[in-house]
This record gives structure tokens, C-alpha cells and sequence, in this order.
């Protein structure tokens, strides 16, 4: 009893949105711990092609492409098909400029470790 009360006095002074948000997010992780959720459960092959970018599925010959919409084909083979085939060895479109996914990740990086550097420096000094 002790701690229900305290779990409301917990609550009390939040807004009504963040009460809605925090009880949707305990109802998506019971219903996620249950298998009750569609985040939790691996999809069909039909689903995972719908998920699959356009790009892809135009890479794919016809009797692939027939044969996965018609479910007579393993997913997993043709992808590997796929995979082996392709012109491309990039997996993520960003790495195919190179100079350009550097300069991205050093300007990132850059601002961090300067960050990073002047919390060290305050918590050195006592702040």
C-alpha cells in the first residue's frame, strides 16, 4: 500500500501529456514482454518485403521477383542472390562518398570532444 502511494505522489506536478506518454510507454513494454507487440515479433517474408526499399526490388530479375511475391521463394536466398550479385558493395548509401562521410563524422566529433573537454574542465575545477 505504502508504495502505491508513493508511485502517486510520484506523479503528482506532471502534465497530463507526460502522464500520457509514460503510460503508453508501460503499455508498449508489458505488451512488448507479453509478445503482444508487432516491434517484437520477426516479420513474415511477405512483411519483410514490404518493408524493403523500392530500390532493391527493382535490382531483382523477374523470376525472383515473381517467385517472392508468389511465396514459392525463400527469402533469405534470394537476398543472398541479391548480396553476391550486386554492383555495389556499399551496405550504407552514406559510405559511398567517402571525403564526405569523413568530413560529416569529424565535424561531429570535433564538437563532442571540445564539449567533452570543457565538462572535464569544469568538474576539475569544481563546477
Amino acid at each position: 500500500m505504502a508504495e502505491a502511494f508513493k508511485k502517486l505522489k510520484s506523479l503528482r506536478g506532471r502534465s497530463l501529456d507526460e502522464l500520457r506518454v509514460r503510460g503508453a510507454q508501460a503499455l508498449a513494454a508489458r505488451a512488448e514482454r507479453r509478445g503482444l507487440s508487432r516491434q517484437a515479433r520477426i516479420p513474415t517474408d511477405a512483411e519483410f518485403l514490404k518493408l524493403l526499399d523500392t530500390e532493391f526490388l527493382k535490382t531483382l530479375d523477374a523470376d525472383s521477383f515473381k517467385s517472392l511475391n508468389a511465396g514459392s521463394s525463400n527469402l533469405a536466398d534470394v537476398l543472398l542472390e541479391h548480396f553476391r550479385r550486386r554492383a555495389s558493395h556499399n551496405f550504407f548509401a552514406s559510405f559511398a562518398d567517402t571525403q564526405a562521410t569523413l568530413a560529416a563524422w569529424r565535424r561531429h566529433t570535433k564538437h563532442s570532444q571540445e564539449k567533452l573537454i570543457e565538462r572535464a574542465q569544469r568538474i576539475a575545477e569544481g563546477k
